[in-house]
């Protein structure tokens, strides 16, 4: 595979690089060719991929009587890069009013300008970071294809030009592009939910585990008013059930009610007392045919059968 991709007849290479920059994937080949043929074309067919390294050697040797050297990849094992992780923040913008409102007094009084500006600065960034949570999630984001990503760059470009020059021209073009961009974006979901309904097959529960993801509705648990105060996102919640129910299972304080005592006493020696290791009789055959023609017959769920009898995307 030739990994020159500046040529737009290279399908393979475009393929191959367009996977790479998608999987954050380093791509490491040699500076001279690997490959050498009668017509004087030499390429580079030879290459490796890797990932959170930082630092790696690559060259070729002339040590094979063929047509192609071999290629020696050094690695530095000690100096391994930690992973990346994707993460995903969220600013809970009511919690952030509510610290601001108790941590900031409405007319403060100014002694030093410069104080008064660090100040305030080092309230709204700690209510900031107080009300944005961060979690790590495994859903990998929407991979655009090159030609996309080419796309935004070429709109953050004339984005900026616009804002240094305000060039009408500029703003046009970036308007033009952003229409484009979504046109694209729309048209890549639509081939992506199509390739996958034709992988579906009823056979392997592929297309009722789909259905069963789209139809499934999220339970939303409203705010709790937990021991620290309102708890928005789901650590926060988690963290009020923990906190009331260490508070519900602890022992009571003296002084102690030693009539409720007494009382909790008496009720399990009396339990203990008249505990009996008899088998209870039988219900009857005919009393429970009456209890079964009492209850309410249930409706069973049956299974719904999918088929696609057309797709038009």
């Amino acid at each position: 595979m030739d990994l020159d991709i500046s040529e737009s007849f290279n399908t393979n290479g475009n393929i191959l690089c367009n996977w790479a920059v998608g999987s954050t994937l380093d791509i490491i080949a040699p500076d001279t060719p690997t490959h050498f043929n009668a017509w004087h074309t030499n390429n580079i067919l030879d290459i490796g991929f890797a990932a959170n390294l930082a630092h790696t050697d690559v060259f070729t040797i002339n040590a094979l009587s063929s047509d192609h050297n071999p290629v020696i990849f050094d690695f530095i094992t000690n100096n391994i890069l930690p992973p990346i992780l994707r993460t995903l923040k969220s600013t809970n913008w009511i919690k952030f009013q509510e610290i601001l409102y108790h941590n900031n007094p409405g007319n403060p009084q100014i002694d030093n300008l410069d104080t008064a500006v660090q100040n305030f600065t080092d309230v709204i960034t700690n209510a900031i970071s107080a009300s944005t949570s961060t979690r790590v999630t495994n859903t990998p984001h929407l991979r655009l294809p090159e030609n996309i990503r080419e796309l935004i760059r070429a709109k953050n470009r004339f984005r900026k030009l616009w804002n240094n020059t305000r060039y009408q021209p500029y703003k046009r073009e970036v308007n033009a592009l952003i229409r484009q961009i979504r046109k694209e974006i729309e048209a890549h979901k639509n081939r992506t939910w199509k390739d996958l309904l034709l992988t579906l097959n009823p056979q392997d529960n592929s297309l009722y585990n789909l259905h069963r993801k789209i139809t499934k509705r999220a339970t939303v648990i409203p705010p709790l008013h937990g021991p620290g105060g309102m708890a928005y996102s789901d650590f926060e919640k988690a963290e009020a059930f923990k906190d009331t129910l260490e508070v519900t299972f602890q022992e009571n304080v003296e002084p102690y009610c030693d009539d409720k005592i007494e009382e909790v006493e008496n009720v399990v020696c009396n339990y203990f007392d008249n505990f009996t290791t008899l088998t209870p009789p039988l219900t009857s055959l005919l009393k429970s045919e009456a209890l079964l023609k009492d209850c309410r017959t249930a409706k069973l769920r049956v299974p719904t059968i999918f088929q696609i009898l057309h797709l038009n995307i």
